[in-house]
């Protein structure tokens, strides 16, 4: 079992691969507003927000950091969760071998995200 501190790294890490756009603190207040979720299984952990777009509404999984099989087990119950919410797609990014753990959860690749910072 990872301790406290672990899981502490490990949102921090997946934090910093998503762009460092937000830090722990910043996850932590928008779970408490309710503008994301935390879903939590042994050493598995996914953060997840709603986003409303014209057309459909999408869960987006933001981070997902811990034990894999920990987190893929989280899937049915966020999927759930995110229909009983009006979510008809969820989409998440991440390195390329999730793709092949995902699969079996129907998870497929869609285009690619790209990244680029800009200067002032």
């Amino acid at each position: 079992m990872l301790t406290g501190q672990q899981k502490l790294e490990r949102l921090e890490r997946a934090l910093a691969y998503g762009g460092n756009t937000h830090t722990v603190l910043d996850v932590i207040e928008r779970c408490e507003d309710g503008r994301a979720q935390i879903w939590e299984n042994q050493d598995g952990c996914i953060v997840t927000e709603i986003e409303r777009f014209p057309l459909v509404s999408a869960v987006r999984y933001w981070t997902i950091s811990g034990n894999l099989p920990d987190c893929l087990a989280l899937d049915e119950r966020i999927s759930k969760w995110a229909i009983s919410q009006g979510c008809t797609i969820g989409f998440a990014s991440g390195r390329k071998g999730w793709l092949r753990a995902g699969a079996p959860y129907g998870w497929r690749l869609h285009g690619y995200n790209f990244f680029k910072e800009l200067a002032s």
